[in-house]
């Protein structure tokens, strides 16, 4: 067997591992029990947290598995390649958060684990996010604890949704994302807001109050829960929520929604 047939034995058996040690774990037990080692803020929305659970990285695994047979360069004997950038934990959480926040799905995933979605129809909240015009403003994220469960990092943001900047409110502040990072990539994450006590909850509640008298005919449907909404109907709720927000834009400023 060549060295490189080696090699890549090698790589399979490490990745084989990862995937076995990930499937064993009880991603939520574990956050729940490392979750109270981090100091997140006063309060958290139960409608705005999600949990992210993913493996460790297979690009990692093959870089291990060529390190540990001591490879010194390619078949002709040239040196090999220099190693990318190596991310410290607060900036690969950094990196995921605002691609996160910026609604871009695919830089996101970029920062998980390979084959693994951060849960299930996450998509279906960016996209919820956008058509609310939720706009995070991110502080620089911060290391904070190190558990068996990866590195916590709070990232910090305050945070406009529904035109809300153009009315004059907000920004919302007091909110977080925790990422766990683990082997250079994002495990976990949750995002708390204290929705009910930073003013966002009166001014959303006074946006949906318009929705709902502009638009009786069409409110039971709006005003369903994400996980309710029946997926063939999703692009139609998301469809009438941003015609719906830029109406009330329109009504209130006399301008064109951006």
């Amino acid at each position: 067997m060549s060295t490189r047939e080696i090699e890549r034995e090698l790589v399979d058996v490490l990745h084989r591992h990862a995937e076995d040690a990930m499937t064993g774990t009880d991603t939520h037990t574990e956050h729940e029990r490392f979750r109270e080692q981090i100091e997140i803020g006063p309060d958290n929305t139960p409608r705005n947290r999600w949990t992210v659970g993913v493996a460790a990285a297979a690009a990692v695994m093959a870089g291990i598995g060529v390190w540990a047979l001591g490879d010194k360069g390619g078949e002709n004997g040239t040196p090999p390649a220099a190693p990318s950038e190596v991310l410290s934990d607060a900036e690969i959480a950094q990196g995921f958060v605002e691609a996160y926040g910026d609604g871009d799905v695919v830089r996101a995933a970029t920062y998980l684990a390979p084959g693994r979605e951060p849960y299930p129809d996450w998509e279906m909240y960016v996209e919820r996010d956008v058509v609310w015009g939720m706009t995070f403003l991110f502080e620089p994220c911060e290391a904070k604890t190190e558990t068996p469960f990866g590195t916590a990092v709070l990232c910090p943001f305050d945070i406009h949704t529904a035109y809300s900047e153009a009315m004059g409110a907000g920004p919302f502040t007091g909110n977080s994302f925790t990422v766990y990072v683990k082997h250079g990539a994002v495990v976990q994450a949750d995002y708390q807001m204290p929705y009910a006590t930073n003013g966002q909850a009166t001014y959303v509640e006074g946006v949906w109050a318009w929705v709902a008298h502009n638009y009786p005919q069409d409110w039971d449907f709006l005003s369903l829960d994400e996980p309710d909404v029946p997926k063939a109907q999703w692009s139609r709720w998301l469809r009438m929520w941003d015609d719906a927000l830029d109406a009330y834009h329109e009504a209130e400023t006399g301008g064109d929604a951006e």
